[in-house]
């Protein structure tokens, strides 16, 4: 089974946090796979979906960031939270 840990690995690009007051951090795959594994936050996942469905990290949500529909999927989601962005 495909984990976390193993997807962040095979990542030489950081990962980038996101608050949706629109405040963003990049951050280092060790920091991010401590969000991860703490469950703080959201994965958003916004590579296409046959990316996605190759290999992703589980329980990641995927909005295509190439969709037409994109920004209106992005205000659906809940403004309280915070998500780790991966692409």
């Amino acid at each position: 089974m495909w984990s976390p840990e193993d997807e962040i690995a095979c990542h030489q690009k950081p990962f980038i946090s996101v608050h949706f007051s629109f405040s963003m951090q990049n951050l280092s795959p060790k920091e991010s796979k401590d969000l991860i594994m703490a469950g703080t936050v959201i994965i958003l996942d916004v590579r296409t979906k046959k990316e996605y469905d190759s290999r992703h990290i589980p329980n990641a949500l995927n909005i295509d960031c190439h969709s037409p529909n994109f920004k209106e999927m992005l205000e659906k989601l809940d403004k309280n939270k915070e998500y780790l962005v991966h692409c």
